[in-house]
């Protein structure tokens, strides 16, 4: 569905997330301490449902998609099927609403990634994105700062990383990218707690691939 509102089009959304990546790149341009730079290097366009096997609804016959079950079952999908292995991350761009549910659909989300999966079996995101608004930007960069290590301004280390150091000295309401509050420039950087975060991520031997353009 998401390919069929750019009328399947595969160069207009090329230059979609040329003109989006731009703006994500200047996001990363206030990491501190290390020189992030996001580059694509493939797309892969799903015309029919049948070619999208790892989407989960809330519930059968709901619009709604459930965005835990779909990140697991995209990143198993990718596990059986490596259509790029050798890439830092993979992430799933897609127009559905995704939720999940607690009772009820609860759909406050725009998207979910492993933290500091990058270059691991884990490297896996899914991303909301309205065809042609731009919207993808915010929640693409921030998707993407989880798989390079960091977890939300205001939260404990990664406790499955030893030595992870966390982000518990920039407080939420700080409102930088790695926060969902809005309002200030702040949302246009990462914390200085996500800086330090990317950069413990990045000396770990699992995640070499990351110094190599793949």
């Amino acid at each position: 569905a998401y390919f069929k509102k750019f009328y399947s089009d595969k160069d207009a959304i090329i230059v979609y997330f040329g003109v989006s990546l731009n703006a994500i790149n200047l996001r990363y341009d206030t990491v501190d301490g290390i020189n992030v730079r996001i580059f694509i290097t493939g797309f892969t366009f799903n015309n029919v449902s049948t070619e999208e096997p790892y989407l989960r609804y809330v519930y059968t016959g709901s619009p709604y998609g459930d965005i835990t079950k779909t990140l697991n079952e995209f990143r198993n999908y990718h596990l059986e099927h490596p259509l790029a292995p050798d890439v830092d991350a993979v992430v799933l761009i897609t127009g559905i609403d995704m939720c999940e549910m607690k009772g009820r659909p609860l759909c406050n989300y725009q998207g979910m990634a492993f933290v500091a999966g990058a270059c691991t079996w884990l490297k896996y995101g899914v991303c909301e994105d309205q065809p042609r608004s731009y919207s993808v930007v915010r929640p693409l960069a921030h998707e993407l700062a989880h798989i390079l290590g960091c977890v939300h301004d205001g939260e404990p280390e990664y406790r499955f990383i030893s030595g992870h150091p966390g982000a518990k000295n920039c407080p939420y309401n700080q409102g930088y990218l790695m926060t969902y509050k809005q309002g200030s420039l702040n949302e246009y950087r990462f914390s200085p707690c996500c800086s330090k975060q990317i950069q413990f991520v990045a000396k770990l031997k699992e995640s070499t691939c990351l110094f190599y353009n793949n």
